[in-house]
């Protein structure tokens, strides 16, 4: 089974992010990469890399993290695109944790201790991103089995993912991950 055709685009973050208006101009350079690269319709990961950050201020986390994750699952996206986090450590993690709690936002990072979901969620919706994140990608008449989960709450956590931009939805229903490692990328901006 082959994954969706996406586009990828990859931003290296600066050592000290530390006010809010350093956080505004590099959101806004994200979602006008981020209009160019979706303008085909074609969905698009962003990879959003802290690896060399050593300073990340909550005010900053919040308009890099915050406001653009709101954007993405808000009414007007500036493209169909979805949002990971690399390279996220404990202390970049404190952080963005409160961020996303205050916004409601839950988005997909790595970092050495493997893949978790930062912001607010129920272990229900963790464990079937999890399972998700395994497997790939859930087939429709399978899903309850795919994610493990009772078949009654399977349309709520799909619906779920769905909105949280954690997971999509190709032309045949199935539902996949939104993971660098599962997506086949095809463009690399």
């Amino acid at each position: 089974m082959d994954a969706p055709r996406w586009k990828r685009t990859e931003v290296l973050l600066l050592h000290y992010l530390v006010t809010r208006p350093t956080g505004r101009g590099l959101r806004a350079a994200m979602e006008s990469t981020l209009a160019e690269l979706g303008a085909d319709g074609v969905p698009v990961l962003l990879e959003i890399d802290f690896a060399r950050v050593r300073v990340l201020d909550a005010s900053c986390a919040d308009e890099i993290v915050g406001c653009l994750a709101e954007r993405l699952c808000g009414p007007n996206p500036p493209a169909d695109a979805y949002l990971w986090l690399r390279n996220v450590d404990e202390p970049h993690q404190r952080v963005l944790q409160s961020v996303l709690e205050h916004r409601r936002r839950l988005v997909a990072a790595d970092g050495p201790t493997g893949c978790r979901l930062l912001g607010p969620a129920s272990e229900e919706i963790r464990r079937a991103w999890r399972r998700l994140l395994t497997i790939g990608c859930a087939d429709p008449s399978r899903a309850a089995t795919d994610l493990a989960c009772e078949e009654d709450r399977v349309a709520f956590l799909v619906g779920e993912l769905e909105r949280q931009r954690l997971a999509r939805r190709d032309r045949d229903g199935r539902i996949w991950a939104c993971a660098p490692s599962v997506l086949r990328i095809h463009v690399a901006a």
